[in-house]
């Protein structure tokens, strides 16, 4: 747990430091260096698998959603790519929000579509177990009206 989390949240810091000094090179925006957001997105992603690894040592098993969640990655990979950046079909959040949220804005959308995301999942999962006949067909016309949408 200490080999992620602490040096997670000190790499955030560090990235956020660097972020502050009078440097042009890790200023914000287009002339920012790479290094500095991916230093604060690492240590963001360590702390976080800090906390999952000190909760997961109480927990002997996991609800069936996290199962459910594994198996559709590739589905909710491809929805929420589309709920944030738009599609042939519809507009993103991107489209509608663009850099306009705050921190706490963000952070409730981010929420949001993290349970959507797990519960479509959950439900996909459960369609597919318990009627694997009737998922196929909804994978058949969700593909059907998805080529449509783009060639008419």
């Amino acid at each position: 747990n200490r080999v992620l989390l602490l040096p997670g949240m000190i790499a955030v810091a560090a990235g956020y430091a660097a972020a502050f000094l009078p440097i042009e090179a890790f200023a914000n925006g287009a002339r920012s260096v790479l290094p500095v957001d991916l230093l604060i997105r690492t240590g963001a992603c360590m702390a976080i698998m800090g906390v999952i690894a000190h909760a997961s040592q109480r927990v002997v098993r996991l609800p069936h959603v996290f199962s459910a969640v594994a198996q559709e990655t590739l589905v909710i990979y491809f929805f929420h790519l589309c709920v944030i950046y738009g599609s042939a079909w519809s507009y993103g959040l991107m489209q509608f929000y663009g850099g306009k949220l705050g921190p706490s804005q963000t952070a409730a959308i981010v929420a949001g579509l993290v349970v959507a995301m797990s519960a479509m999942a959950f439900w996909w999962n459960w369609l597919k177990h318990a009627r694997p006949r009737a998922a196929r067909y909804t994978a058949f016309v969700g593909c059907v009206v998805l080529v449509g949408g783009i060639l008419f």
